[in-house]
């Protein structure tokens, strides 16, 4: 019931490529501009591997700062670029 989000990686007019949740990560799709409605979320969430930092943003505010601890090697903390694709409104 929650609405789904995408990460928009490229506008081309009438279509959209936008990240999709499903494996392997990162693979993309194209959708119809108008099948979807868009907004900007100023959020990010950016974590620092060789720092242990984890900082939460609302565009230039700085909502928590957080010391995290890294997965093992039998369980590596993942890296790349990930999205939230279910929100709350």
């Amino acid at each position: 019931g929650l609405p789904v989000g995408f990460d928009v990686i490229a506008d081309r007019g009438s279509w959209l490529q936008v990240q999709v949740r499903m494996r392997p990560n990162q693979t993309t799709a194209w959708i119809h501009a108008t099948d979807v409605s868009r907004r900007e979320v100023p959020n990010q969430i950016k974590i620092e591997l060789g720092a242990h930092r984890l900082t939460v943003t609302h565009g230039d505010d700085v909502l928590l700062n957080e010391s995290v601890v890294l997965g093992s090697p039998d369980a590596p903390t993942p890296v790349g670029h990930f999205f939230v694709d279910g929100f709350i409104d």
